[in-house]
């Protein structure tokens, strides 16, 4: 008689975990939503430096091309030295 209790929950407990994964499966998956952002990409750049040793003082003139390759619209850009 206890191995047949036993048979019993085992079956029992197999079909509930089935039954579990089978309902989990079948729930529809969130997906990340994408926003569209500004990326941005240096296209190009150029330094001109000039190096003053008797002062120790540098002058720096850079020119950058930045392009926006993002899915949406830039409305500012930071640069920082």
């Amino acid at each position: 008689m206890n191995q047949i209790s036993f048979r019993y929950h085992t079956k029992f407990i197999l079909a509930l975990s089935l039954l579990l994964i089978l309902s989990l499966l079948s729930l529809p998956l969130a997906k990340a939503q994408d926003e569209a952002r500004a990326a941005w990409q240096v296209a190009s750049f150029d330094i001109a430096a000039n190096v003053l040793q008797s002062e120790r003082a540098l002058t720096a003139i850079a020119t950058l091309s930045i392009k926006n390759v993002g899915r949406g619209p830039g409305s500012g850009l930071t640069l920082r030295c």
